[in-house]
């Protein structure tokens, strides 16, 4: 990653998060598809495409990262994309996200599964597509200069789903064990159904990790200019709830957030305030209003 830029990433997961609606959130703030798309062409993995077309979710508009698999390994272990992503003529920045991102959650998966990271393989998370979601993502992270990130809460859904080991309750068991590592706060939401992958909460931890500072302080940063923002689609579409992330490329100001006190006393009536709020129901009444 790049040295710190002040430019972080704040993901507004009200739908959750998938790594093809991360991807897409990035190239709908501005991250250049043709820088992308060579970083993904730096990997020299065959059978993958990637489109990048506009959606619209519950009426909201958002880009949808399309990505198109052929059949192959279905299984890959940590070490083999650890190396893959380490030797491949990759950006630096997009190298050290993408490094970044499959740390996380493979020692969330060594967790669960009580072994040593280096005996972790993924399932579905170390297909083609997963790691085009991942390398494509962290491409956008680099180009965009993101160097840090910040999430206010996550929506998981609930239920059950399928999975390589079974049939799980959701959120899948690494998706729960990188909350309690964040410190990230939760909710089902109302959609009975996977909202939280993985792969999406990864890149979310991933990018929230990135600042030393304490897991809450991580949650909302304490004050921020908006750069730019972007609305990535997932692949449903439910009525009602648009299912788009959203994330917001912000500048972080170096100084400490407002004390609550201070805000407590900007809320407190001036002696002013108090005369000019007791002759306005009489003016009120003059003009004539109801």
């Amino acid at each position: 990653m790049k040295q710190d830029t002040g430019l972080a990433v704040r993901w507004d997961a009200a739908a959750g998060a998938a790594g093809d609606m991360a991807l897409g959130a990035l190239l709908d703030a501005g991250a250049p598809l043709e820088f992308v798309r060579g970083q993904l062409d730096a990997l020299g993995l065959d059978g993958w495409s990637l489109s990048v077309e506009p959606a619209k979710r519950a009426g909201l508009a958002g880009t949808f990262a399309r990505v198109r698999v052929q059949p192959g390994p279905a299984h890959r272990h940590y070490g083999w994309i650890r190396e893959h992503l380490a030797t491949a003529p990759l950006a630096p920045g997009v190298r050290a996200w993408a490094l970044r991102i499959f740390a996380v959650l493979a020692e969330a998966e060594a967790h669960v599964h009580r072994i040593d990271v280096e005996r972790v393989h993924f399932h579905e998370v170390g297909a083609l597509d997963a790691i085009v979601d991942v390398v494509g993502t962290a491409a956008a992270l680099d180009a965009l200069g993101v160097t840090r990130g910040y999430c206010s809460g996550v929506v998981t859904g609930f239920g059950t789903v399928s999975t390589a080991h079974g049939v799980l309750p959701v959120p899948a068991p690494a998706v729960t064990e990188l909350l309690r590592r964040t410190g990230i706060p939760a909710s089902p939401g109302e959609i009975a159904a996977e909202r939280l992958t993985p792969t999406g909460m990864a890149i979310i931890a991933a990018t929230c990790q990135a600042d030393t500072a304490a897991a809450a302080a991580r949650v909302f940063p304490p004050r921020m200019t908006v750069e730019a923002i972007g609305y990535g689609a997932g692949t449903a579409d439910h009525p009602g709830h648009p299912n788009l992330l959203r994330a917001v490329v912000c500048r972080v100001a170096a100084t400490p957030a407002v004390d609550l006190a201070d805000l407590d006393s900007l809320r407190q009536p001036t002696r002013a305030d108090d005369r000019a709020i007791q002759r306005r129901p009489q003016s009120v009444g003059r003009a004539g209003s109801v």
